[in-house]
């Protein structure tokens, strides 16, 4: 066949239209298999982060998640969503997409037990979401299991606030602030934590001990601790019948 011919001309070009279709075909699922595989790290890093130091390596941190995490799904009646599994829950599109029913919400836990995964549970990991100043903002809230009510840490994270003001959420001191504070006061009645306005620079982490339920604010960055406030408010809600159902 002359390689001036219509008809290679045409052989050639289909030839080559799908062999690299075939190459971006395979490219695309392999980016799309490095993403799932970096957003599935980032999610047990923040998981064990809301608790304890992260180990150093990637593979110490994998095993040290896969060793001490169980996870499952509960409802807002704290009940388990038995055909559903944590991994598939976006909370994300849960959150958008059922904003005028939040109670019809799947909640994904993550139960932590000691060092060698065995033993009683020693924290309850619960995800939050909401919306910032600019975008959305989440959280990890790690609660002791012993009382389900004090909290071990936190990991808050953004996707666009502003630097040096409400992206601070993202700094471990900011998130130091939390670490001792309660959900509920003395009576069992849901307080949840909330973030004042203004900062006592040099004093923040002590500048509310005596409150269970007060952090300090972020200068400048009023309407993202409010969006932090009110992702707290509206998914401790959501979860209090879980605990509810772990304090009997």
């Amino acid at each position: 066949m002359k390689k001036d011919s219509k008809a290679y001309i045409i052989i050639y070009t289909v030839l080559i239209t799908v062999i690299a279709g075939s190459l971006l075909g395979m490219a695309s699922l392999g980016l799309k298999d490095f993403k799932d595989a970096n957003e599935k790290l980032e999610l047990q890093k923040s998981i064990l982060g809301s608790f304890m130091e992260l180990p150093k390596s990637t593979k110490e941190i994998v095993d040290t998640y896969n060793k001490r995490v169980k996870t499952y799904v509960v409802n807002a009646q704290g009940e388990v969503v038995k055909d559903k599994e944590a991994a598939s829950i976006n909370v994300g599109e849960q959150y958008s997409a059922l904003r005028t029913n939040p109670r019809g919400r799947d909640l994904p836990i993550y139960e932590v037990r000691g060092e060698d995964g065995t033993g009683e549970v020693m924290y309850y990991v619960l995800p939050l979401y909401g919306f910032g100043l600019w975008d959305v903002i989440w959280a990890y809230v790690a609660v002791d299991a012993k009382d389900m009510n004090t909290v071990k840490g936190v990991i808050l994270a953004q996707k666009g606030e502003t630097p040096g003001l409400g992206a601070r959420i993202s700094d471990a001191n900011i998130q130091e602030r939390y670490k001792g504070k309660k959900l509920y006061d003395e009576s069992g009645t849901l307080q949840g934590i909330v973030m004042q306005r203004g900062e006592h620079v040099g004093e923040s982490v002590k500048y509310y001990e005596s409150d269970s339920h007060k952090v300090d604010g972020m200068s400048g960055a009023t309407i993202t601790g409010n969006g932090v406030n009110d992702m707290f408010k509206e998914y401790l809600k959501l979860y209090d019948g879980f605990i509810q159902k772990k304090k009997k």
